[in-house]
């Protein structure tokens, strides 16, 4: 170690010499940005070359990052993985769906349907989703314990299941209580088809929850659901809903069981639950994880929103600037940054010039060519004024325009397009109208009769000799 430090005083090349005559003067902050970012870029590109004068051996460096390139530590979350085992295991039950709705929809399972709640590769797929969830938020919040967490979690679980709160993931519910049917959020879905796919029992259960009749096939469940979308209870038509008996018996058997209900032994009650309802418990809690999560998910769906519509270059340019970071921008006088920025200064705009997309006037060039110093008046519309011919030609099929031609009694057709003056717009309706009633066949003149001797009159003629009888 000694014998490098001695090389590089010595300085036998002069490149130390350099750099410190390159960081000096008033560019020094500047020079040395510069050359830190192109030093970043070589090695970026060059990730394999060789370093000397380093005391500690590449082989001893171990590098453990917790997060995956899609992650970004810690900044989005990557549930790739999760979303395919989902689409296998739910195509003979549900629609197919993107990532992105799958990111919307991924933390509520009301519309599961009960085929695919007891099937066993569900249940796997709970728990693969939920062990990314909690070792995500363990490696994103390494300091909060989950453990004391978990504990209010399963207390509050046990008492939603046993007042009926929850789905029960079994057929008949938890031993010792009814279950009350959990309603359908019909606003999630697009047409009846759709909810065609949650199966005849959920839709059954669906029904019940609103007082309805639930007899019928798949299609008129389905149908009697979708009627009574966005309606409230007081407009739901009669001949809908269940026999006021049937109601009746169920709500004195959800009181009945709410009644029988204790409160001893709560824990040994949770843990039993627990046990028994797995799948109900999974989603419980990975509904629960996902709130506390819920900044982290918007902010991982906008992210894979933008991801659809970048390149390749664009991506890796992003994971490059959230490893590496960027530096400063400094002025030429080598100052540090912090002056604020000119767009946040007046826009100078005299000439009232139209602004663009990002807020800053448009060319003087692109102003002329489009004619936007060119103003129009249409006196039909109250005297408003257009600029440009593209804005002009437009408004005569806008909704001012054509209020303006109906308040005239006239069409809003394409006879009057580029007329702007009332007084012109009534002469040329009338001009038409004298065309249009010389065109039209006039029964009087133009209907013809023959008389006994062969000769043709029109109608009128016709009528005056027979009333004379001069026929």
């Amino acid at each position: 170690a000694n014998g490098d430090l001695i090389t590089l005083y010595e300085d036998k090349d002069r490149l130390f010499k350099e750099e410190l005559a390159h960081m000096r003067g008033p560019q020094m902050f500047s020079s040395f940005y510069e050359s830190l970012g192109a030093t970043r870029d070589y090695f970026y590109k060059f990730p394999s070359t060789p370093v000397t004068n380093v005391s500690i051996k590449p082989e001893d460096i171990v590098v453990n990052v917790p997060f995956s390139g899609e992650e970004i530590f810690g900044k989005y979350m990557d549930l790739n993985s999760n979303f395919l085992e989902f689409v296998n295991i739910s195509k003979k039950y549900l629609k197919d769906q993107d990532y992105l709705q799958y990111l919307d929809k991924f933390n509520t399972f009301f519309y599961i349907p009960e085929e695919l709640r007891a099937t066993k590769q569900y249940a796997e797929y709970l728990e693969n989703l939920w062990d990314y969830l909690q070792g995500f938020f363990q490696r994103v919040h390494p300091l909060i314990d989950t453990k004391e967490i978990s504990k209010e979690w399963q207390l509050d679980f046990a008492s939603k299941i046993r007042s009926g709160e929850l789905r029960s993931s079994r057929k008949n519910g938890h031993p010792g209580s009814s279950q009350p049917p959990q309603p359908l959020r019909l606003g999630m879905f697009n047409d009846s088809s759709e909810l065609e796919a949650l199966g005849m029992d959920r839709l059954k259960e669906g029904l019940e929850a609103l007082g309805l009749k639930c007899g019928g096939t798949l299609q008129d469940r389905a149908r009697r659901l979708w009627s009574v979308r966005g309606k409230k209870e007081a407009d739901i038509p009669n001949s809908l809903r269940a026999k006021p008996k049937a109601v009746k018996r169920k709500l004195d058997q959800e009181g009945t069981a709410d009644g029988e209900d204790g409160q001893d032994g709560v824990s040994d009650d949770a843990q039993k639950l627990i046990a028994t309802e797995g799948v109900a418990w999974n989603e419980f809690r990975i509904g629960l994880l996902s709130e506390v999560l819920m900044e982290t998910v918007n902010l991982t769906r906008r992210h894979a929103e933008k991801q659809q519509a970048r390149s390749a270059e664009e991506k890796e340019a992003e994971i490059r600037e959230e490893e590496f970071g960027l530096l400063p921008d400094l002025p030429e006088d080598g100052a540090p940054a912090g002056e604020e920025d000119d767009d946040d200064a007046p826009i100078y705009n005299p000439l009232n010039i139209p602004l663009g997309w990002d807020g800053k006037p448009i060319p003087y060039w692109l102003y002329k060519l489009h004619g936007l110093g060119i103003e129009y008046k249409c006196e039909i519309c109250g005297n408003q004024s257009y600029w440009g011919r593209r804005a002009f030609d437009k408004h005569f099929q806008e909704w001012k325009h054509a209020h303006g031609m109906r308040c005239l009694g006239i069409p809003n057709t394409k006879h009057f397009h580029d007329i702007t003056n009332i007084a012109d717009v009534l002469a040329l309706y009338a001009t038409i109208k004298d065309t249009l009633s010389h065109e039209l066949f006039t029964c009087e003149l133009e209907e013809e009769f023959e008389d006994t001797e062969g000769n043709v009159l029109n109608r009128r003629t016709y009528e005056d000799l027979a009333r004379q009888g001069l026929l």
